[in-house]
């Protein structure tokens, strides 16, 4: 998982759901909203580096049940739920005052680009210089104002994040990457047709048409996609 995810989902949770709400009973230790804690709890257990503390809270016996309050012994409440719920807040918390440090949070004008698995550092430098040459030569204009800055790495799958330098540079970039993949799909829905209309049998001079037709409409897209990035200049 990447750290800006992690980060993200630690963010959006609120950790203070895990600190239950307890009142002692006849019967035991009443916990009440644990309909949030178990919400907030699962959204952590996702985290890898806080699942162990999360699952040792999974196999208590509020998970038995879906009750919103629910009553548990003394003892289990004393040495088991409610110091693992604060170990995994803390825990929490400290892994995103962390990451926060170590990556600052993501900024507007940045993209993020998940590079191609591989291990071959030779195979990673042609990609960078693809990437680095495909952005470069559309931030650089003057109505995007833009620059190419590495600002972290992200381990597991090599994220990289780069500052463009303005909003509407990162923004373009997203634009123009949306726009590649509108074509590509439009180049693979005619390549089905075709491979179809091969598998019928469709013969010249309506294969030929037919291909024709095709070619039109990638090229079609392909001016229409081109014509909304440079509209996107002019603003």
């Amino acid at each position: 998982m990447r750290l800006r995810k992690i980060a993200h989902v630690v963010r959006t949770s609120d950790l203070s759901d895990l600190t239950l709400e307890a009142e002692r009973t006849n019967a035991g230790i009443e916990l009440q909203n644990l309909a949030a804690f178990r919400q907030t709890l699962l959204e952590l257990h996702q985290i890898p580096a806080l699942k162990p503390l999360a699952e040792n809270i999974l196999e208590s016996s509020i998970f038995k049940s879906d009750f919103d309050v629910f009553t548990v012994s003394t003892k289990e409440y004393q040495e088991s739920i409610q110091p693992k719920a604060m170990r995994l807040r803390l825990a929490a918390e400290g892994l995103l005052e962390s990451i926060d440090t170590q990556i600052g949070q993501e900024r507007s004008e940045s993209v993020m680009i998940r590079m191609p698995d591989t291990k071959d550092l030779r195979v990673l430098v042609t990609d960078l210089g693809r990437i680095e040459k495909s952005i470069s030569q559309v931030v650089v204009h003057p109505s995007v104002d833009g620059k190419v800055e590495v600002v972290t790495w992200e381990p597991g799958s090599l994220w990289i994040e780069i500052f463009l330098g303005t909003a509407k540079a990162a923004s373009f970039i997203g634009g123009v990457a949306w726009a590649a993949m509108v074509i590509v799909k439009k180049q693979q829905d005619c390549a089905f047709f075709e491979q179809h209309a091969r598998d019928i049998g469709l013969e010249n001079p309506a294969l030929d048409q037919l291909l024709s037709n095709q070619e039109a409409s990638v090229n079609l897209q392909i001016d229409s996609e081109a014509k909304l990035l440079r509209n996107e200049l002019v603003v």
